[in-house]
């Protein structure tokens, strides 16, 4: 029987899988199911798993979907201590029991997760989403609007990266060992990245202070997957003003802000002559 047939007729015994898929790295798989689903190539697990009525509307922010489940559900670990670095997208198909042909309903990603004392329940957002465009973004201002780093600011990150060991490891510092003589702050901005050993997925943490001499930098989210004795590297970071980007990062050219603005407003009733 066909999917569409077993979808129509009054013979169909529908059941869902759910698959998360951590950028590629590491999928786990669930199954609103009583009993675990075998497809040949891939074991869903039965878990109390639900999710809320999918909604089609012209307002993709209002789109999104609640995934429900017990509060021990492993994968919605990774949001404890903060968004994972890499997309944790969502598949979920239907399909009926004895009958190896499902259907995918929805696709989409994880944003966010908030826990109870018994369940957990999942924000996620259709893929058609990314599909959202930003408008125009740039202003008469004396700071650069452009991304660190990004194709308009044009600088090279491995040119500016410190490499180093992790040691010291708290919930929101690291001691990055092999790397000092760097002034106060010059990675506030920046960024830091480690691969997690239990995903092996590229973890990323902005940096919010940086010391001098020996390096400690502080974290604005909390860290994971971190423990002593892993390779990292730091980024410095830049506050977008002319200074910076002509002396950390020899940029001048690139500077996108207008940092030669006049003081003095014409308009605000003094007269010119």
């Amino acid at each position: 029987m066909s999917f569409l047939s077993a979808e129509t007729s009054h013979l169909g015994s529908p059941i869902e899988t759910f698959e998360f898929d951590l950028g590629g790295l590491k999928r786990w798989y669930y199954t609103s199911a009583d009993e675990d689903v075998d497809t040949g190539t891939i074991i869903f697990g039965a878990v109390a798993i639900k999710r809320a009525e999918i909604e089609y509307t012209h307002d993709i922010g209002r789109n999104s979907l609640e995934i429900t489940a017990q509060r021990d559900l492993a994968v919605a670990d990774l949001f404890k201590a903060g968004t994972p670095s890499a997309v944790l997208s969502l598949t979920i198909r239907r399909m009926h029991r004895d009958d190896g042909v499902s259907g995918v309903i929805w696709i989409g990603r994880v944003i966010d997760c908030k826990w109870s004392s018994t369940e957990v329940t999942m924000t996620c957002e259709p893929i058609r989403s990314s599909m959202q465009n930003p408008g125009l973004r740039r202003f008469f201002q004396r700071q650069c609007p452009h991304v660190l780093y990004g194709a308009d600011c044009g600088v090279n990150n491995l040119t500016h990266r410190v490499a180093g060991t992790s040691a010291s490891v708290t919930s929101n510092t690291v001691t990055v060992s092999g790397a000092s003589g760097y002034t106060a702050d010059r990675f506030a901005g920046g960024y830091v990245e480690w691969t997690n050993p239990n995903t092996g997925t590229q973890e990323r943490r902005a940096i919010r202070s940086s010391t001098s001499g020996s390096l400690v930098v502080t974290t604005l989210e909390a860290i994971t997957g971190l423990l002593d004795g892993i390779p990292v590297e730091v980024y410095p970071g830049c506050n977008h003003t002319m200074d910076h980007c002509s002396g950390r990062f020899s940029n001048a050219a690139n500077f996108g802000g207008m940092p030669h603005t006049p003081t003095k407003n014409p308009f605000d009733g003094t007269p010119i002559y």
